[in-house]
């Protein structure tokens, strides 16, 4: 008797499992059918392959994209949410490359609102953040941030307490004294502060930001040597740099160097546009702050009429410099990808689609457009195995348009529905 308890003890232990392990498949099979959630009757646009779907299936399971085909190819799961969106355009949501999230008009034109409560610049924030969700933008980099907020917005948005984009930020701006954005920035002078600056914000375990900005003005600007120690510290730690730079000499310095962005980049020369374009460096041209303050009537009444002729002159220059430089290296294969530059006047928190729109200025067609705000932006921010395209196994961050912005790129500014993470957060589908 004894001799046989031993294969009684396994055989029953082998049917309770059995038992067990059918009851948590149905089970599992059961809980995962009611949370698909499945875009029927929708043009897919694969901005990759530079081709569409006409009449395509996303599936979504959890905060993940399961699937995406052609409808009768794919097989919809019992029980899922169907989702409708027959004579819409799903694509991946855009993602803001240079944004300013603490920022506000009033912020850049008074020295005293550089001391605004840290209260209330989140909740100014938070309410900016929203308002780009709200535009289609699902994912924002924060490269300018006011001392320790940028950090509190980034649990904030983690536990849930606000709505808003996933957020990336570079903490405060590295500049040289009395360089781009002091008022706000670290300030660090020679490559030994450059390297502590940097350094300090990646602990062992604990960063404090995700990339570094740093911005360089010349002629008083950071030297070509403090450039490289930025860009190969930077990188020795396996994160991004994106630097803010105007002038042809130090866009050709940080093309040399390998900086992962150049920000505005408006003077980019023949010389540089082969290096760049070679080596894959990314533009992030925020070129519809030029064309609104050009334009937009509250420019006007913000200045007297002296005042106003010289701003109008100077970003007339502007814009006559960003089509001289960029259309060409543009034309070469150079890469552009979305940045608004939103927090600074007259920019709204809402203009993203619009700086889109403004690339057709530069000559890109509208699957590089749709490029520019998805795939190009996330391999910026080394994302790009997780989103900027609809494919399996990336996140579930995409919008739904009225219209097809292939045809009509005004169709950017026709948002139906935002889904963030497997969830439907902004669901305009009733509203004109």
């Amino acid at each position: 008797m004894t001799n046989r308890t031993p294969g009684r003890r396994f055989f029953c232990a082998f049917v309770l499992f059995l038992l067990c392990f059918s009851w948590v498949v149905y089970a599992f099979d059961g809980e995962s059918s009611s949370q698909v959630k499945a875009l029927v009757n929708v043009r897919i646009i694969d901005a990759v392959n530079e081709t569409s779907v006409e009449n395509g299936v996303v599936l979504i399971r959890d905060n993940l994209i399961s699937a995406v085909g052609e409808a009768g190819q794919l097989n919809i799961p019992k029980g899922a949410e169907i989702i409708d969106l027959s004579g819409k355009t799903v694509m991946p949501g855009l993602i803001d490359l240079h944004y300013h999230s603490m920022l506000y008009h009033e912020f850049a034109y008074s020295s005293k609102t550089w001391d605004e409560p840290d209260a209330l610049t989140a909740l100014r924030a938070a309410n900016n953040l929203k308002t780009s969700l709200e535009a289609g933008v699902t994912t924002v980099r924060d490269i300018g941030g006011v001392r320790d907020i940028p950090n509190c917005l980034k649990s904030a948005l983690a536990m849930n307490l606000i709505p808003g984009p996933r957020f990336y930020t570079a903490g405060r701006i590295i500049t040289n004294s009395g360089g781009h954005a002091w008022e706000i920035a670290e300030v660090a002078d020679g490559e030994d502060q450059i390297l502590r600056a940097i350094r300090s914000r990646f602990p062992e375990g604990a960063p404090t930001c995700d990339l570094i900005k740093v911005t360089w003005n010349l002629p008083g600007g950071y030297t070509n040597e403090e450039i490289r120690t930025a860009v190969e510290t930077t990188h020795r730690y396996g994160k991004k740099i994106a630097i803010h730079a105007f002038q042809p000499e130090s866009i050709h310095t940080c093309v040399q160097y390998g900086v992962d962005t150049i920000e505005h980049g408006w003077g980019i020369d023949a010389k540089t546009i082969p290096l760049a374009v070679e080596n894959k460096i990314i533009i992030v041209p925020t070129m519809y702050v030029v064309a609104k303050t050009l334009s937009d009537e509250r420019v006007k009444k913000e200045y007297n009429e002296d005042v106003l002729k010289r701003v109008l002159d100077q970003w007339t220059k502007y814009w006559d410099m960003i089509l001289e430089h960029l259309r060409p290296y543009v034309a070469a294969g150079g890469l552009i990808a979305l940045g608004t530059d939103c927090g600074c006047f007259p920019l709204d928190f809402s203009d993203a689609p619009n700086e889109l729109i403004t690339y057709k200025e530069l000559g890109l067609t509208p699957f590089q457009i749709v490029q520019a705000g998805t795939v190009n932006a996330a391999r910026a921010l080394g994302i790009e195995e997780r989103t900027g395209t609809l494919e399996k196994g990336k996140w579930a961050d995409m919008i739904v348009l009225d219209g097809n912005p292939l045809d009509d790129l005004e169709s950017l500014r026709k948002l139906k529905m935002v889904i963030l993470d497997g969830e439907v957060v902004v669901d305009k589908r009733g509203s004109r």
